[in-house]
């Protein structure tokens, strides 16, 4: 399933990584091939420690303790928008379609 759907996608950072996992670490985003137990990207994300994951079949949402929000297209991690409306940090969230909630 995962590689169909890398494969429709055209994602090239994906295409070889059959069993990928996103993966938050302090204020990075990383990408780790489970079968070669390898790291294949990594990006700083955010000013502070990234809080709360998600990833769809398109984008993906980060949270932070920078109390923002961002939005990044999965195939080449563009930042595509910032949610700031947050005065403390971001604890939780989730898309649903091209809708992000969060917490």
């Amino acid at each position: 399933m995962v590689c169909k759907l890398i494969k429709r996608l055209g994602i090239p950072e994906l295409r070889s990584v059959r069993h990928p996992l996103f993966f938050a670490t302090r204020s990075c985003l990383q990408l780790w091939d489970l079968d070669w137990c390898s790291k294949r990207r990594e990006q700083e994300v955010h000013d502070k420690g990234v809080k709360c994951l998600d990833v769809g079949e398109r984008l993906m949402a980060t949270g932070s303790y920078d109390c923002t929000a961002k939005v990044w297209r999965r195939d080449d991690w563009q930042n595509l928008h910032v949610i700031s409306l947050h005065q403390d940090s971001v604890k939780r969230l989730g898309m649903h379609r091209n809708r992000v909630a969060r917490s």
